[in-house]
C-alpha cells in the first residue's frame, strides 16, 4: 500500500470518528432538549427560501481542487437523469454568489417541477466553505449526497499553484479559469518572450505555505466540517488515482452513491 493510500485510509477512518463524535454530542443535546421544537432551526431558514419553488439539490462534489472534478463534471453531464448547471461548471454560489439569491441558483439548472431528474453541482472550492455556509446547505438540503476526490496532497498543491501561475500570466480575474485541463495550459508567445511561462521555484515555495493552498490540502479539517452536519453515509471519498486506473469503477461508485444507474455510454 502506498503512503498516500495509507493516508487516505486514515482519512476515511478519521471521517468516521468525527461523525461518531458529532453524533454523540447531538444525542446529548437531544436528550437535554427532548420534546422541544427547535426554534433555532426554524430561524435559520434563509429569507429567500421561497424562491426555490420546489427545487431540490441532490448532490455536491466539493473537491478536492485539481483532483479530477472537471472529468467528473464531463462524465455526469452526459447522464440522461442528471442535471448540472447549464452555463458553466463552477457557479461559486455558496461562496461568492450567495447574494444573487436562491432563485438565481435554481435558474442555473433550468429547473421546472415536472423534471424527474437529479440535480447536482461540482465545485472544488466548496471543500473549504465556512461552517455557516455548510449549515445553510444542510438546512435547505439535508439529504444531499457529497462527493470528495482525494489526490496526493503534494501533487494536488503543485498542480493548483501551476494553474494559479498560468491564470496570473493570462490576467484572469477571480472566478475565471483556463478551459484546458492541462496544467501547462496555453501561454501567449508574448509571455514566452518575456520568459514568464516557466513556473518560478520561489513562487511555488511561497505559495505552498499560503492559506489558499494549505486549507485545500487539509482534507481532514475540510471533511470534519462537513460531517458536523451530514451523515457519514452521505459522503463518498474517491481516490484520484483510481480515475486513471479504473474510471468505470469510479463512475459506477459515484452513480450508485447519488442514486442513479451507470449508463453504458458514459465512458
Amino acid at each position: 500500500m502506498s503512503d498516500f493510500s495509507q493516508l487516505l485510509h486514515q482519512l476515511k477512518g478519521k471521517a468516521e470518528e468525527a461523525k461518531q463524535h458529532t453524533s454523540s454530542k447531538k444525542r446529548k443535546r437531544s436528550d437535554k432538549n427532548s420534546g422541544e421544537v427547535s426554534e433555532a432551526s426554524q430561524r435559520n431558514y434563509p429569507k429567500d427560501i421561497a424562491e426555490l419553488g420546489g427545487f431540490k439539490l441532490d448532490f455536491l462534489c466539493i473537491g478536492a481542487q485539481k483532483a479530477g472534478t472537471t472529468w467528473l463534471h464531463e462524465m455526469l453531464s452526459r447522464h440522461t437523469n442528471i442535471v448540472l448547471p447549464s452555463e458553466k461548471k463552477e457557479l461559486h454560489f455558496w461562496d461568492w454568489n450567495r447574494g444573487k439569491g436562491l432563485g438565481w441558483y435554481k435558474g442555473q439548472f433550468r429547473f421546472h417541477p415536472k423534471m424527474n431528474k437529479l440535480f447536482g453541482e461540482i465545485n472544488p472550492c466548496y471543500a473549504v466553505l465556512s461552517e455557516r455556509d455548510i449549515c445553510e446547505i444542510h438546512t435547505l438540503f439535508p439529504d444531499i449526497k457529497i462527493i470528495f476526490i482525494a489526490r496526493d496532497i503534494t501533487e494536488r498543491t503543485v498542480s493548483a499553484i501551476a494553474m494559479e501561475w498560468h491564470q496570473k500570466l493570462l490576467n484572469l480575474a477571480p472566478g475565471q479559469f483556463i478551459e484546458d485541463n492541462n496544467d501547462s495550459a496555453a501561454i501567449t508567445d508574448n509571455d514566452k518572450d518575456k520568459g514568464q511561462s516557466k513556473l518560478d521555484d520561489e513562487y511555488v515555495i511561497s505559495r505552498m505555505h499560503h492559506i489558499t493552498h494549505t486549507s485545500r490540502s487539509d482534507y481532514a479539517i475540510c471533511l470534519r466540517n462537513w460531517l458536523k452536519y451530514f451523515g457519514r453515509d452521505q459522503l463518498l471519498i474517491v481516490n484520484y488515482a483510481d480515475i486513471a486506473t479504473n474510471p468505470a469503477c469510479v463512475l459506477g461508485d459515484v452513480c450508485k452513491h447519488i442514486g442513479v444507474n451507470l449508463e453504458k455510454d458514459l465512458l
